[in-house]
């Protein structure tokens, strides 16, 4: 089992406990850790991405911008591609 750090354990027992359809997280860890318990794990950007997709974002540019602007992290290709569709 990956090296958790608290706030991933926290989701992954709560989505354990309430029996959650899908959880959020951006740590690999934490992510790996989660498919272990068999949960359903979707990222930041892709939970972004369906939003914008089902119209609820609508400039989809200026939320990633604001993201970065406040420190998450993304390499240009994947700022490129989230853009893309």
């Amino acid at each position: 089992m990956p090296t958790l750090g608290k706030g991933e354990e926290g989701v992954i027992v709560l989505a354990l406990e309430h029996a959650a359809d899908l959880v959020l997280l951006d740590d690999l860890a934490g992510r790996r850790a989660a498919m272990m318990h068999g949960l359903n794990v979707m990222g930041t950007l892709g939970f972004l991405k369906v939003m914008h997709r089902k119209s609820r974002i609508r400039n989809f540019k200026d939320v990633l911008d604001s993201l970065q602007e406040n420190g998450f992290w993304m390499g240009a290709d994947l700022y490129r591609r989230m853009l893309e569709d």
